[in-house]
Protein backbone atom coordinates (compact mmCIF):
# COMPACT_ATOMS: atom_id res chain seq x y z
CA UNK A 1 0.00 0.00 0.00
CA UNK A 2 1.38 3.42 -0.92
CA UNK A 3 1.72 6.24 1.60
CA UNK A 4 -1.17 8.07 -0.02
CA UNK A 5 -3.35 4.94 0.16
CA UNK A 6 -2.43 4.49 3.83
CA UNK A 7 -3.47 8.06 4.63
CA UNK A 8 -6.71 7.87 2.65
CA UNK A 9 -7.61 4.62 4.41
CA UNK A 10 -7.45 6.27 7.85
CA UNK A 11 -10.80 6.99 9.48
CA UNK A 12 -11.57 10.69 9.27
CA UNK A 13 -12.38 12.27 12.62
CA UNK A 14 -15.91 13.60 12.89
CA UNK A 15 -16.27 17.30 12.13
CA UNK A 16 -12.59 18.15 11.89
CA UNK A 17 -9.62 17.62 9.59
CA UNK A 18 -7.33 14.62 9.80
CA UNK A 19 -4.13 16.01 11.32
CA UNK A 20 -1.04 14.53 9.68
CA UNK A 21 2.33 15.24 11.29
CA UNK A 22 5.51 14.87 9.23
CA UNK A 23 8.79 14.94 11.11
CA UNK A 24 12.39 13.90 10.69
CA UNK A 25 15.84 15.41 10.81
CA UNK A 26 16.50 18.78 9.19
CA UNK A 27 17.27 18.11 5.53
CA UNK A 28 15.59 14.68 5.51
CA UNK A 29 12.83 15.67 3.08
CA UNK A 30 9.95 16.64 5.40
CA UNK A 31 8.91 19.75 3.47
CA UNK A 32 9.18 17.94 0.14
CA UNK A 33 7.02 15.07 1.40
CA UNK A 34 4.48 17.44 2.99
CA UNK A 35 4.21 19.41 -0.29
CA UNK A 36 3.73 16.19 -2.28
CA UNK A 37 1.04 15.02 0.14
CA UNK A 38 -0.74 18.38 -0.09
CA UNK A 39 -0.79 18.15 -3.89
CA UNK A 40 -1.91 14.52 -3.92
CA UNK A 41 -4.55 14.87 -1.20
CA UNK A 42 -5.82 18.11 -2.78
CA UNK A 43 -8.03 19.29 0.10
CA UNK A 44 -5.03 19.94 2.38
CA UNK A 45 -2.97 22.71 3.91
CA UNK A 46 0.50 22.75 5.50
CA UNK A 47 1.70 24.53 8.62
CA UNK A 48 5.42 24.35 9.38
CA UNK A 49 6.84 24.61 12.91
CA UNK A 50 9.56 26.85 11.45
CA UNK A 51 6.97 29.67 11.57
CA UNK A 52 7.02 29.24 15.35
CA UNK A 53 10.77 29.61 15.88
CA UNK A 54 12.30 32.36 17.97
CA UNK A 55 15.52 32.01 15.90
CA UNK A 56 17.61 31.99 19.06
CA UNK A 57 19.65 28.99 17.98
CA UNK A 58 21.46 27.24 20.77
CA UNK A 59 22.36 23.73 21.82
CA UNK A 60 19.39 22.10 23.47
CA UNK A 61 18.06 18.55 23.39
CA UNK A 62 14.46 19.81 23.55
CA UNK A 63 14.75 22.03 20.46
CA UNK A 64 13.20 24.72 22.66
CA UNK A 65 13.80 27.47 20.09
CA UNK A 66 10.48 26.29 18.62
CA UNK A 67 7.51 27.72 20.50
CA UNK A 68 5.53 24.50 20.76
CA UNK A 69 3.06 26.06 23.21
CA UNK A 70 2.10 28.71 20.63
CA UNK A 71 2.05 26.03 17.89
CA UNK A 72 -0.42 23.99 19.97
CA UNK A 73 -2.46 27.04 20.98
CA UNK A 74 -2.76 28.58 17.50
CA UNK A 75 -2.77 25.48 15.28
CA UNK A 76 -3.27 22.10 16.93
CA UNK A 77 -5.90 22.85 19.59
CA UNK A 78 -8.18 24.90 17.33
CA UNK A 79 -7.81 22.37 14.48
CA UNK A 80 -8.67 19.56 16.89
CA UNK A 81 -11.76 21.51 17.96
CA UNK A 82 -12.61 22.32 14.30
CA UNK A 83 -12.27 26.02 15.08
CA UNK A 84 -11.38 27.50 11.68
CA UNK A 85 -9.95 29.55 10.17
CA UNK A 86 -6.66 29.09 11.97
CA UNK A 87 -4.67 32.28 12.29
CA UNK A 88 -1.02 32.69 13.12
CA UNK A 89 1.96 34.93 12.52
CA UNK A 90 4.99 33.59 10.69
CA UNK A 91 8.17 34.54 12.55
CA UNK A 92 10.76 35.03 9.80
CA UNK A 93 14.50 34.71 9.81
CA UNK A 94 16.16 37.92 10.98
CA UNK A 95 16.25 40.41 8.12
CA UNK A 96 13.13 39.01 6.42
CA UNK A 97 9.61 40.43 6.55
CA UNK A 98 7.07 38.98 8.96
CA UNK A 99 3.70 37.74 7.76
CA UNK A 100 1.54 38.66 10.75
CA UNK A 101 -1.76 37.17 9.63
CA UNK A 102 -1.61 33.79 7.93
CA UNK A 103 -5.05 32.19 7.72
CA UNK A 104 -5.72 28.50 7.19
CA UNK A 105 -9.24 27.60 6.12
CA UNK A 106 -10.88 24.32 7.04
CA UNK A 107 -9.63 21.46 4.92
CA UNK A 108 -10.00 17.69 4.97
CA UNK A 109 -6.29 17.21 5.79
CA UNK A 110 -4.12 19.48 7.90
CA UNK A 111 -0.44 18.65 7.46
CA UNK A 112 1.97 19.94 10.10
CA UNK A 113 5.66 19.47 9.56
CA UNK A 114 9.03 20.16 11.05
CA UNK A 115 11.80 19.16 13.39
CA UNK A 116 10.75 18.45 16.96
CA UNK A 117 7.01 18.16 16.31
CA UNK A 118 7.10 14.59 17.67
CA UNK A 119 7.80 16.07 21.09
CA UNK A 120 5.76 14.19 23.74
CA UNK A 121 3.72 17.32 24.51
CA UNK A 122 2.30 17.40 20.96
CA UNK A 123 1.75 13.75 20.05
CA UNK A 124 -1.85 13.61 21.33
CA UNK A 125 -2.98 16.06 18.63
CA UNK A 126 -1.96 13.95 15.63
CA UNK A 127 -4.09 11.39 13.80
CA UNK A 128 -1.19 10.16 11.68
CA UNK A 129 2.52 10.55 12.40
CA UNK A 130 5.01 10.09 9.55
CA UNK A 131 8.73 9.88 10.29
CA UNK A 132 10.91 10.78 7.30
CA UNK A 133 13.74 8.32 7.74
CA UNK A 134 17.13 9.52 6.59
CA UNK A 135 20.48 9.11 8.38
CA UNK A 136 21.40 12.26 10.29
CA UNK A 137 24.67 12.77 8.43
CA UNK A 138 22.92 12.50 5.03
CA UNK A 139 20.10 14.81 6.11
CA UNK A 140 22.65 17.36 7.33
CA UNK A 141 24.60 17.13 4.07
CA UNK A 142 21.36 17.70 2.11
CA UNK A 143 20.31 20.60 4.32
CA UNK A 144 23.66 22.35 3.99
CA UNK A 145 23.57 21.87 0.19
CA UNK A 146 19.99 23.23 0.03
CA UNK A 147 20.86 26.30 2.08
CA UNK A 148 23.93 27.06 -0.04
CA UNK A 149 22.51 26.33 -3.49
CA UNK A 150 18.74 26.83 -3.29
CA UNK A 151 18.35 29.48 -0.57
CA UNK A 152 21.74 31.09 -1.31
CA UNK A 153 22.21 31.41 2.44
CA UNK A 154 25.04 29.26 3.78
CA UNK A 155 24.28 28.06 7.32
CA UNK A 156 27.06 25.50 7.84
CA UNK A 157 27.97 26.79 11.30
CA UNK A 158 24.41 26.21 12.55
CA UNK A 159 24.13 22.82 10.87
CA UNK A 160 27.40 21.52 12.29
CA UNK A 161 27.41 23.12 15.75
CA UNK A 162 23.76 23.47 16.73
CA UNK A 163 21.17 21.80 14.50
CA UNK A 164 22.86 18.43 13.91
CA UNK A 165 23.85 18.04 17.59
CA UNK A 166 20.32 19.11 18.65
CA UNK A 167 18.84 16.50 16.32
CA UNK A 168 21.12 13.81 17.76
CA UNK A 169 20.20 14.78 21.34
CA UNK A 170 16.45 15.05 20.60
CA UNK A 171 16.57 11.57 19.02
CA UNK A 172 18.37 10.10 22.04
CA UNK A 173 16.01 11.75 24.53
CA UNK A 174 12.62 11.27 22.82
CA UNK A 175 13.05 8.64 20.05
CA UNK A 176 10.60 10.44 17.73
CA UNK A 177 11.08 7.73 15.10
CA UNK A 178 9.39 5.25 17.44
CA UNK A 179 6.37 7.55 17.86
CA UNK A 180 5.62 7.34 14.14
CA UNK A 181 2.70 5.41 12.69
CA UNK A 182 4.44 5.33 9.31
CA UNK A 183 8.12 5.44 8.40
CA UNK A 184 8.91 6.98 5.01
CA UNK A 185 12.44 6.27 3.81
CA UNK A 186 14.22 8.82 1.63
CA UNK A 187 17.50 6.98 1.09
Amino acid sequence: MTLLQQIKSLPNPDARPLIIAVSGFGGSGKTTLASKLKADLMDAEIVCIDSFSNHEWRRNADWDNFDRERFAREILKPAHANNFPLSYAHVPWPGHLADPAIKVQRVKYLIVEGCSIFHPSLLKYYDCKIWVDCPLEEATRRGMWRDRHIHKDEQDYYWQNIWMPNERDFMAKFRPDLAADITFRTT
